[in-house]
């Protein structure tokens, strides 16, 4: 029987044998194990594209806790981490991929709608962001790739962050994870529904890709596999929305306090 497929780096490299060309650093800050896989481009048979990937993992499902903004600040640390290269004054445009009509799907439409939009109004000390909810190609027709290549030629944005619900192989990790990295993404990919790849090489700007595992795959003994949600899903997808645009919003708006960040976000 097949292994289930998952989008998470960190557990692709859990059932891959030893090899050169990943570094692998883990430490842990109250209840959450944050690991760091640095993917060298003569790692060939990873799988995944060279790059940075980080992990968080926190001891319980979102579905059972509210985020906190402990969990928040430590996403934000790391998003900042990855994003030291662009400037404060970098544009930055928020893409939230999925399907907001499908609620396994629904984690980026959701972040998007959460995500302190500051572009245009002429704010002194933030950082200009817009974000959008794109939809899928179903619903418009229109991949998500050819919309952002116009959007990225019209806003001049130095960064891309785009957000999207993953799929994983193992149960215990729905709805605990949190993944960045910097080597763009594929949307649909969660769900074997690939469209073509946001990254650098395809816009011409930074992308940081942030996800949530919102469904696992589960292989059958024919053969088959099927993509399975918890039954509390909705919760899930909802807290892990706030808890992602809670990150996204402290690390590019520096200079509001988490409590200011708070208090501005509305569903």
């Amino acid at each position: 029987m097949a292994l289930p497929r998952t989008d998470l780096a960190h557990e692709l490299h859990e059932r891959s044998a030893p090899q050169a060309g990943i570094i692998k650093t883990e430490e842990k800050h109250g209840d959450c194990v944050i690991t760091r896989l640095r993917v060298g481009k003569n790692a060939d048979s990873f799988g995944k594209p060279a790059g940075n990937y980080v992990t968080l993992r926190f001891d319980q499902a979102l579905s059972s806790q509210a985020p906190k903004m402990e969990q928040a600040l430590l996403l934000a640390r790391e998003i900042s981490a990855i994003l030291k290269k662009i400037p404060l004054g970098g544009r930055c445009l928020v893409l939230g991929l999925g399907n907001a009509q499908v609620t396994p799907d629904s984690l980026g439409p959701r972040t998007a709608g959460l995500i302190l939009t500051t572009r245009g109004r002429g704010i002194e000390g933030l950082r200009e962001v817009c974000a959008l909810a794109p939809g899928v190609f179903a619903q418009t027709g229109i991949d998500s790739a050819e919309l952002l290549r116009a959007l990225v030629g019209a806003i001049k944005p130095a960064l891309v962050v785009a957000v999207d619900a993953l799929a994983a192989g193992d149960i215990s990790r729905l709805g605990n994870t949190v993944q960045l990295t910097d080597t763009g993404i594929s949307p649909g990919s969660g769900v074997q529904n690939t469209r073509p790849e946001l990254s650098r090489s395809s816009l011409g700007v930074a992308v940081l890709a942030v996800g949530v595992p919102t469904v696992v795959d589960y292989p059958t003994e024919d053969g088959t596999s099927h993509f399975v949600a918890p039954r509390d899903i909705d919760l899930l997808s909802s807290r892990a929305a706030r808890l992602i645009a809670l990150g996204i919003n402290a690390a590019l708006q520096p200079g509001l306090s988490p409590e200011d960040i708070s208090e501005l976000m509305t569903e």
